[in-house]
């Protein structure tokens, strides 16, 4: 089989984050390591196409509203020869699907909420298995966590002992904080777990002046902007305060016990499913006004519960093994490959 080109078209930035991106960079790495080259279509931001860059993968820049008919990333699919076009985004409209944009075209979906006209929808959220998805017969629905698609580094993390008290808390908000939370946490953590070290993650779209407030609400903390990965970090971490997107499932493959904070409307059954396996405390909403005391007052019965911790690592870990991009990316090169031989 001659080289597979695959385009990946991510939405992503200020209002929306990276989760899109990451998840789509990771399966790229995935198909990358079957011998595939991406070309990455993303909206014209900085930090989508620095993401994209630092990955290793070629960036096409378009603007958001591109997503509502596709129209340039169906003419760089054509352009490239494209087997396949993934598509990663809520503000992607149903009847920009129906014309194929390759011979297999695949959404990467968490809601369920339009029709979906294509070859391939990946969900690997816990609760993917209950949505009922609008689509073709021949549509093969992927469904569940074990497509949950993480970076390699989060795959077989190894049990880690549980401490008796909290040492080290990881607070992380995602690819930005709109709504400049960390200080509060910052802070409300700080007190609740006097004797922890802390370390508080600003996303490279949180808002400049957030790095000094942050590091002024607690003077033991250590701030940390943009870094390129989150794993030394969680390895270090007893606890972490996190927002319910993809963070949350790559803390919880890292088996790092986590009170999760509802960012978006569409967290809320990440959370829930994962609340119901033990492996997460919810907090409620970002926008609740006793947000940081509820979360500080969380971190400090976990802090007296060692048990719970373990039994909350163990159920992140046994719910998310961190295979899910390997496992989709060899569903994908798979159908590719036997359309071909159909043709050849």
């Amino acid at each position: 089989m001659g080289e597979l080109e695959v385009v990946m078209r991510a939405d992503g930035g200020p209002g929306i984050g990276l989760g899109h991106l990451r998840r789509c960079v990771a399966l790229a790495e995935a198909l990358r390591g079957r011998g595939a080259a991406v070309t990455f279509v993303v909206p014209d931001h900085p930090v989508l196409v620095a993401t994209v860059e630092h990955a290793g993968f070629a960036a096409r820049t378009v603007e958001p509203e591109e997503a509502a008919t596709l129209a340039v990333t169906r003419v760089i699919a054509r352009q490239l020869g494209a087997a396949a076009v993934v598509l990663d985004g809520y503000d992607i409209r149903e009847d920009a699907l129906r014309p194929a944009l390759a011979p297999l075209t695949v959404v990467i979906d968490d809601l369920a909420d339009r029709e979906l006209p294509v070859d391939v929808v990946v969900n690997g959220n816990l609760y993917a298995p209950r949505l009922v998805y609008r689509v073709a017969p021949h549509t093969l629905v992927l469904a569940g966590s074990r497509y949950a698609i993480l970076l390699p580094e989060f795959a077989d993390s190894p049990e880690r002992p549980v401490r008796s008290r909290v040492e080290n808390v990881l607070i992380t908000l995602g690819g930005g904080d709109e709504s400049g939370l960390t200080p509060a946490l910052l802070g409300a953590v700080a007190r609740a777990v006097p004797q922890a070290a802390i370390d508080a993650v600003l996303g490279p779209m949180a808002p400049p002046g957030l790095d000094g407030a942050t590091a002024a609400a607690a003077a033991r903390a250590r701030v940390h902007r943009a870094p390129a990965s989150l794993r030394t970090l969680m390895l270090q971490a007893d606890l972490a305060v996190t927002g319910g997107g993809q963070t949350l499932y790559e803390l919880a493959a890292m088996g790092v016990p986590a009170v999760t904070i509802e960012l978006a409307r569409n967290q809320r059954l990440n959370i829930e499913g994962l609340a119901a396996l033990g492996g997460t405390v919810p907090a409620g909403r970002a926008s609740a006004p006793d947000l940081a005391s509820r979360v500080g007052g969380l971190v400090a019965q976990l802090d007296g519960d060692p048990a719970r911790r373990q039994a909350m690592a163990r159920a992140g870990r046994g719910a998310l093994d961190g295979r899910g991009a390997g496992r989709v990316a060899d569903v994908l090169v798979a159908k590719v490959t036997a359309a071909r031989s159909v043709t050849s």
